[in-house]
């Protein structure tokens, strides 16, 4: 062997490299799906989390005697109304009732482990199976849409954003804000809720489709929205 050589070797082989990709990618392969997995988990104990405490707010905002939501018979005008961060019930400066922060996607995987209770007029937990988020009907092994067809799907989409626009109108009111009294027809409360702030985040940021298709649910009157089925 000559140690001398002119021209030694300072890299890797061609054998080499493939060796070393070829295990990064069954590495990769093994280890993916773990982090799939542990990702899928932490999302879904953050929606029993919020499914929870939003049954918790109801539950106490029911035990206040306080009737600014009683006008509300669905659980998303009710996730909307609670999980726009809270209004304090007597306007006296006690405590907020309400959950903070909860966006469009937040809401509406915690509806899928939340009922609505049509007899005390609030949300209750299911304990952890999981539901339609809109009709609370049980939710097929596969977590599916139930074998709906994309129109039926779409249709869903627009009772639920209609629900919580109906929500944030109220939540709005019982936080003082004026604008949706004074709003003066539908398409004006829905600008004011969605681009103007006054509706929190789950409603903020609706495309104009998305409102046109809620709105043919909505009805304005005495100075709010009102879902029409």
């Amino acid at each position: 062997m000559n140690l001398n050589s002119p021209h030694p070797s300072t890299g890797f082989s061609l054998q080499e490299m493939l060796v070393v990709i070829s295990i990064i990618g069954i590495t990769t392969l093994i280890v993916l799906p773990g982090i799939s997995n542990l990702t899928a988990k932490a999302e879904t104990a953050s929606a029993r989390r919020n499914a929870q405490l939003l049954s918790s707010v109801t539950a106490a905002a029911r035990a206040s005697g306080d009737p600014a939501f009683k006008s509300l018979s669905s659980k998303p005008a009710l996730i909307a109304f609670f999980g726009s961060g809270g209004y304090s019930p007597n306007g006296d400066g006690h405590p907020k009732i309400g959950v903070g922060g909860l966006t469009k996607e937040d809401a509406w995987e915690a509806a899928r482990y939340l009922t609505y209770n049509q007899t005390s007029g609030g949300l209750a937990f299911t304990g952890g199976s999981r539901v339609n988020p809109i009709s609370d009907a049980p939710e097929s092994g596969g977590g599916g849409g139930g074998g709906e067809d994309e129109g039926d799907a779409e249709d869903d989409q627009h009772r639920w954003n209609a629900q919580l626009l109906e929500g944030a109108a109220s939540m709005a009111t019982a936080r003082g804000d004026n604008s949706i009294a004074l709003a003066g027809s539908k398409g004006t409360a829905i600008s004011y809720l969605v681009d103007g702030g006054v509706g929190g985040p789950m409603v903020a940021g609706m495309s104009s489709d998305e409102q046109s298709g809620a709105a043919t649910y909505l009805n304005y009157t005495g100075g709010t929205l009102r879902y029409t089925d």
